[in-house]
């Protein structure tokens, strides 16, 4: 997983998507949780965390974010994903 740090105003640009969206605020910018990176400039393209996993148990949804709004790209640690609200699926 990656963090993706983004300028709050991509979010508050796209309102209705971005309330599908994991994330959390992060001072002057949002924290996104993502799967697979790839730049194809000028896009950031990935997969984001959604917020809650559609019926059909998607948890990740493809996205183009411009390269613009992108202050940072991170990898974390599994301890690391917790932080972000995600949480590795335990078996019973």
């Amino acid at each position: 997983m990656v963090a993706i740090y983004v300028h709050k105003s991509w979010l508050e640009s796209i309102p209705d998507v971005a309330n599908l969206i994991l994330f959390r605020e992060a001072g002057e910018y949002f924290a996104l949780l993502a799967g697979k990176t790839d730049i194809d400039a000028p896009f950031v393209v990935t997969k984001l965390a959604r917020r809650q996993m559609t019926e059909k148990g998607q948890a990740f949804m493809p996205c183009k974010i411009p390269a613009q709004f992108v202050v940072g790209i991170f990898d974390l640690t599994q301890k690391e994903e917790s932080v972000y609200g995600f949480h590795e699926k335990k078996e019973d």
